[in-house]
Formats: C-alpha cells, structure tokens, sequence
C-alpha cells in the first residue's frame, strides 16, 4: 500500500540523504540559471559582441560537456559520486572566476569551456546517480519505489532556485542602474554584471559544497545498501 501524501511528502523532508542532496542542487541550480541568463548581458555589455556570438560562447560551454563526460565517467568508477560531485562542485565553481572576468571573445569562449568541464560532472552526477541512490535507500526503508515523490519534491526545490535567481539578478541589476528602457546603460552595470556572473554564483557554491559534505550515501554505507537490495530483490 503506497503511503498518504502528506506522510509520504514529511518522510521525503527529514530524510538526511535527500536533503543533503536537494538542497545543494538546488544552490547549483541557482549558479547554472543565473550564468545562464547573465551571458547575454556579458556579450552585450562587457564583451561588446553580437547576440550570435554569446551563442557561440553557450555552445562552447555544452561541447565541452558532451566531451567532458567520458573522464568523468571514468573518474566516478573510481573515486565514487560523493567524491567526485564535491570535485565537480568546486571545478564549476573556480570555472566562474575567469569566465565572468572575461574581456574578450575569445576569453568568453575560453570561460565557457572550462564552466562547461564542470557541469558535465554535476548533470552526470546529481541528474542520476546520486538520486538514484537516494531513491534505493528510501525504498529499504519504506519497503516502496517511491521515485515520484522525489523528483517531484525535486523539482519543486529548483522552481525555488529559479524564482530565487530571477529575484536577485533583478535586484542586482537595478541597483548597478541597468534601465532596460535607456538607449545606453550607465558604465556600472559592469560591477553588477561581474558579480552575477561571479560573486553570487561563486558563494551559492560554496554553500552547496558544505552542505553535500554532509551527504551519507558513500563509501561502505553505500557498499552496504546496495547489498542489501540485491539480496532482497528490491533492485531497480
């Protein structure tokens, strides 16, 4: 018998190892949304491009990804996902540094790259694998699957980032002055741009990184769990 709603929705909310997983992705969320939508504003006002070539710096970034995910792969295999999802946190997060001090085209697309090496590790990691493990060991205790619950929960988390992100980029930008309705923006806007691109971004992080220190599912817990599904033929 599946469990009620509400006591199911309180299960999901004291678990430990899913809140030390929603919680972080939902800070990561929030970095990726606010680098995403702050890239046109770079191109526009601090690298002085065309709109096409603010494509091409996105496009560097995802082409990296998709080459990116082999060695990430290979480095899971052999660190395990919490190791590596703290590795990929920090690499995304030092990736922000020169990608939102970038002056030029070219350093644009430099940035992008190296942003984009880190989030194939976080999409690898948190879009499957570390939920994964979260779901198998809820369905230990629970005796059910309950993969809707969580990433329904999931999702309600990200809306939160970015709600949260379109809020503070709004706030950030009006107060550097940017005015979409002015011919030309006041050279401050650079400051503001730099920051969402950086600083913001940079210290959700570094929060996500703490907090998924506190993650459980690792190592000879992990080892253990796993077992015990097999033996109870509770495997996916």
């Amino acid at each position: 018998k599946p469990l009620d709603v509400l006591p199911a929705l309180r299960y999901t909310l004291a678990n430990k190892s899913f809140m030390t997983y929603v919680v972080p992705y939902m800070l990561i969320q929030f970095a990726f949304v606010m680098i995403m939508a702050m890239v046109p504003f770079q191109a526009k006002y601090v690298l002085n491009i065309a709109d096409e070539q603010s494509t091409l710096i996105l496009g560097a970034a995802f082409v990296t990804v998709f080459i990116a995910l082999f060695p990430w792969t290979r480095y899971i295999i052999k660190a395990g996902s919490k190791q590596a999802a703290s590795r990929a946190i920090a690499i995304f997060a030092i990736a922000l540094i020169p990608f939102g001090l970038a002056r030029t085209f070219t350093t644009g697309i430099l940035g992008g790259a190296l942003v984009g090496a880190g989030l194939a590790g976080l999409l690898l990691l948190f879009d499957t694998l570390l939920i994964a493990d979260v779901i198998d060991e809820d369905q230990l205790h629970t005796g059910q699957r309950r993969e809707g619950m969580y990433f329904g929960t999931n999702a309600l988390f990200i809306r939160l980032a970015i709600s949260v992100q379109a809020l503070v980029m709004s706030q950030v930008l009006k107060a550097s002055g940017y005015d979409p309705n002015l011919p030309s923006q006041p050279a401050s806007i650079v400051t503001g741009i730099r920051s969402l691109m950086t600083v913001i971004p940079i210290i959700a992080l570094i929060a996500a990184f703490l907090v998924f220190r506190m993650y459980p599912l690792y190592g000879d817990k992990l080892v253990k769990m796993k077992k015990e599904l097999e033996s109870t033929g509770k495997t996916a």
